[in-house]
This record gives C-alpha cells, structure tokens and sequence, in this order.
C-alpha cells in the first residue's frame, strides 16, 4: 500500500489548519509538539512552586516539574481529576488541528472528554518515567506520587476499613488505588520500556485520542478525524526516520501495539468515573469526592 503523499509547506508558519490532510509531516510534529509544550508551561505554572516567568521557556521537552516539587499522595485530600488541570487540557485541545476544524459541538465536547482522560493516564506515564520510576513511585499529574514498591493497599484487603479515619477516605481508596495500580503494570512499565522520544511521546498521546473518539463523533466528524489520525500515523513513522530508528516501520508498529494497551486501561478509567458519578447520585452518605466539572464529564459513559 502506498503511503499518502504530503504537500511540501515552505515554512512551519504555514501550518493552515483550513487544508485539511495534505500537510507535512514535520509540519504535524512541530503543531502537535508545540501543542504539548504549552501544556507543560501551563502545569509548571500550575504545580511547580517556585517557578519563575524565566523558568516557561526552559527544558519544555522535560516534566515540566522537578523531583523536590513532588508531594506525597494523600488519600484525605485527593478529589479526583481536578478543574484546574481540565482548564489546561481545554486550553491545549482549542489548538489542536482536528479541533478547529470540527462544526458541532457535540464533537467538540467529546473531543475535551477523551483528551483530558487520555492526559490524565499518559501524562502520568511520561512524569513517572522522567522523575518516579528510579524510585518505583507513580506520578499524577498534580505532582503528588504514591510509592509503588510494596504496593499500596487496595482497601479490598481483610480488615482494610481500620486503615482510614472515615468511610469516604476507604471508599475513595477503593474506587481510585485499584486503577493506579493497574495503571502501574499495564501502561507505566511498557511506557518506560519502550523508552520513547518527546516527539513520538506527543504523537501516541494524539494518535490515542484520535483513535478512542473516531467511531463517537458525527459522520462528518468521523470523516475529518480520520485524516487528521492518518496524518499522526505518517508522522510517527517521520520521526522514526528523522532519530535514525533502524526500522521505522517496525517501530510504528511497536508503538500502535503500546497504544491497544493504553486503551484498554483508558476504557477502564472512564467507566470507573461514570460508576462514581452514578454511586454519588445514589448514595449522598458515601459520596466521593469528585469536581462538579468531572462528575458533568462523566454523567454518561463517552
């Protein structure tokens, strides 16, 4: 099968969204990367104390925190998801290609939906393997870590409610520890294995969103997020050429295997948010603590 032939741009400034598929792929790397750098400034910002104006522009191909900024996970506190994070999320998903280019707004909610909740696994996965993974601790995106190693209780262990000063604090554990956990083994540890580059990082972060939110949107949605998937997919198989990778094609391969793994653990994690929103409507004395923004994510299973 012959591989779809790109209009050569002159410059990355001629990026136009208007132009459907026939970009570039340095052109794609470059919006999707630059895409991904403003939402490190934007959770440096965020979660980084002591960070300076001078600091935004510094290392944005890095976590954009370092390791002293991390805070230990604290089940008493921890509400989910948080708004501030979907703020830097929506800001990010308003630049993206596939995004300016869609007509309805039931697409572009759905495109925010599965954006922020495939950040929320593979942002993890990328802040873990930068700053945790020496010390075997799981990074959030929030900058708070759990220590892996023994593994954290589940709260489905024999007498496990002694553990926790209230019910909503086991039930929150419950709810969300499990997740962690096989978030851990199935997306963190082959993450880090497969040892991937910033740019092929970004592009399996698209490549996930694009393929989970396809089959969900209008037929004229459908029609352009195939395009803009089968764009990310050349532009993967760019860069394999542009690092001087020995076989890009095996390595887009491996990489589209990564993906199929990523998902299943993102299917997961929304219908553990749509069981939470659903046990909160239903039981106000267990109620676990969820953003109203989060739980309006999650009222139906997207």
């Amino acid at each position: 099968r012959r591989r779809p032939v790109f209009r050569i741009s002159i410059a990355k400034d001629s990026f136009d969204m208007r132009q459907g598929p026939f970009l570039n792929s340095d052109d794609v790397i470059a919006h999707y990367r630059d895409s991904e750098m403003a939402l490190h400034d934007r959770r440096r910002m965020l979660h980084a104390p002591d960070a300076r104006l001078l600091d935004l522009f510094d290392d944005r191909e890095e976590a954009p925190f370092r390791r002293e900024h991390l805070r230990e996970f604290n089940i008493a506190t921890f509400a989910g998801p948080s708004r501030s994070d979907l703020m830097c999320v929506v800001e990010q998903t308003r630049d993206l290609s596939l995004f300016k280019r869609l007509t309805i707004r039931s697409d572009k909610t759905l495109v925010v939906r599965y954006v922020y909740t495939v950040d929320y696994v593979l942002a993890s996965a990328f802040l873990t393997e930068k700053l945790g993974m020496k010390e075997n601790i799981l990074v959030l995106i929030d900058g708070t870590f759990l220590r892996m190693k023994p593994l954290p209780l589940t709260g489905y262990e024999e007498n496990a409610r002694a553990q926790f000063k209230t019910a909503q604090e086991w039930e929150t554990n419950k709810a969300f520890i499990p997740l962690f956990i096989r978030k851990w083994t199935e997306v963190i540890i082959p993450f880090c294995e497969m040892r991937l580059s910033f740019n092929e990082y970004v592009l399996l972060k698209t490549l996930i969103v694009y393929q989970m939110v396809r089959y969900r949107l209008t037929e004229d949605g459908r029609r352009l997020c195939s395009q803009h998937r089968d764009m990310i997919i050349s532009a993967l198989h760019r860069t394999a050429e542009l690092e001087g990778v020995h076989d890009p094609v095996q390595r887009v391969g491996e990489i589209i295997l990564l993906m199929s793994t990523i998902i299943n653990y993102t299917s997961s994690l929304i219908r553990q948010c749509f069981n939470i929103t659903v046990c909160n409507q239903l039981n106000a004395d267990t109620e676990i603590k969820l953003d109203s923004m989060i739980q309006e994510m999650c009222t139906w299973k997207f």
